[in-house]
């Protein structure tokens, strides 16, 4: 596995898994590294300027695909040979507050997978439009470093 914080945006590794229209909304919008991406909970990135739910999933999977990817188990779901085995009612345990989930504790939770992340981020993704940070008429469009400001004023 990689370390997060190493790999650039524009780095060879990261191109390789973009769908070429990913990274460049990431880079207008201040981001650097993978790192800062991981380190966010998902509804401050989903409430990112041209960020979409679309947009987030393909990040989503893009970190799982780069730093904790587990291809035979995909692609054995992906043919029916292997059911799914991850601990749903587990994660949802550890994580009761969709709002409290950061990406990182998607993408690296031991025992993920591709179908699991998507199904488990369905369900953050409703709770959040179901929430008081999504609003509709008021949408709350920021780049990383206003999300990272606020993130600080939370904690002081």
């Amino acid at each position: 596995m990689q370390e997060t914080e190493k790999i650039s945006l524009r780095s060879e590794i990261w191109q390789n898994e973009d769908s070429r229209y990913v990274t460049p909304r990431l880079l207008d919008r201040g981001f650097r590294y993978a790192g800062q991406l991981m380190e966010m909970r998902i509804y401050d990135l989903l409430n990112i300027y041209r960020i979409n739910a679309e947009v987030c999933q393909e990040i989503l999977l893009m970190l799982y695909r780069i730093f904790n990817h587990n291809g035979t188990v995909d692609e054995g779901m992906e043919l029916k040979m292997i059911d799914q085995y991850f601990p749903f009612a587990e994660w949802r345990k550890a994580h009761r507050d969709p709002a409290k989930v950061s990406v990182r504790d998607l993408v690296m939770a031991e025992d993920i997978n591709q179908k699991a992340i998507l199904r488990c981020y369905d369900r953050i993704l409703k709770a959040f439009y179901r929430s008081g940070e999504y609003d509709s008429r008021e949408y709350r469009y920021a780049s990383y470093g206003e999300v990272a400001d606020r993130n600080e004023q939370r904690n002081e």
